[in-house]
């Protein structure tokens, strides 16, 4: 995966608080960007697999079996959760 250089525009005492953290973690601003942004777009993706298990789980109560649209939005949700917390 090849790596793009960008330009943002951040409030200053934001900047500073990135500088801060930065420092104290041993990072440079782009590591913590790039982590930071990974961590939404993965809560957003639990989000939407919660939704759509929650769907999916509705739907074949409501129909008596699971067809395979439901089994698999169900399989996406189980594979995610493991990611999340792995079973032992």
């Amino acid at each position: 995966m090849s790596k793009v250089k960008i330009n943002i525009t951040i409030d200053e005492n934001l900047l500073n608080d990135v500088d801060d953290y930065c420092d104290k973690n041993y990072l440079n601003r782009s590591a913590l960007i790039s982590t930071s942004l990974i961590q939404v777009i993965n809560q957003q993706k639990i989000i939407d697999s919660l939704r759509d298990a929650s769907i999916a789980i509705k739907k074949a109560s409501e129909v008596g079996h699971i067809d395979d649209d439901t089994r698999k939005t169900l399989e996406e949700f189980q594979a995610l959760s493991r990611l999340m917390a792995p079973i032992k």
